[in-house]
């Protein structure tokens, strides 16, 4: 058995986020930005990209769930 390094994971996590990867991309942008807000809000990797991948994508897709909505911006100036 070899030792890990920083930044280094095991390699049957790196094959199974392999695996799970093309699952997690074909949901679209939004899935994908919910997901990473989770992992950024300190959500456990592998579980959280596994309850993500099983999500069927025809359904989300169908009822537009994989579109962002467009980012609002509120611009304050002098009244």
């Amino acid at each position: 058995m070899t030792k890990q390094t920083a930044g280094e994971i095991p390699i049957s996590v790196e094959l199974r986020l392999r695996y799970l990867a093309p699952r997690v991309h074909r949901l679209g942008e939004a899935p994908l930005f919910h997901l990473l807000r989770e992992l950024a809000a300190g959500a456990e990797v592998l579980p959280t990209v596994e309850r993500y991948a099983r999500l069927p994508a025809d359904l989300i897709h169908a009822y537009h769930g994989d579109r962002l909505p467009p980012a609002l911006a509120v611009i304050r100036g002098r009244s």
